[in-house]
């Protein structure tokens, strides 16, 4: 992608100015995706593709280093409950609504029906493909 700084540059994005500048330039990302609108198609899809792998990396990197929040998240399973009442964050936002932690337990197993079934099913296809490691097969003991 060596041409990457002059193909934004023909769309209006000045790649030296946005180089270190961190959490400075918040609206980066959609500026950019907007932009790229008006590239070729080829050269789009070089960009978004070098882009969203850069992304996929951050992510990983976030994650690994403990420092990706995930934001809204949707807490499946059979059961989900409170485990808490819910603590508040004091963090200063522009929003008038307060943060707030709520820790949950969600029991995501299956009942135990279920699960002898599944494993009633198991043996029975296994016994239709299984191989007698133990030796025993027919021996009577």
């Amino acid at each position: 992608l060596h041409g990457a700084p002059l193909w934004l540059s023909l769309v209006g994005i000045a790649v030296a100015s946005y180089e270190g500048a961190g959490s400075a330039r918040k609206a980066v990302v959609p500026k950019f995706l907007n932009r790229i609108l008006g590239l070729e198609v080829s050269r789009q899809q070089k960009l978004f593709d070098y882009f969203a792998r850069t992304l996929e990396r951050m992510i990983r990197a976030a994650k690994r280093d403990g420092k990706y929040a995930q934001g809204i998240q949707t807490v499946d399973g059979r059961s989900v409950e409170f485990e808490r009442p819910a603590k508040a964050l004091h963090v200063t936002t522009p929003s008038p609504f307060p943060i707030e932690c709520h820790t949950v337990v969600a029991d995501v197993g299956m009942d135990f029906e279920t699960a002898q079934k599944m494993l009633e099913e198991t043996r029975s296809a296994g016994k239709a493909t299984a191989i007698d490691i133990d030796g025993d097969e027919g021996s009577g003991s």
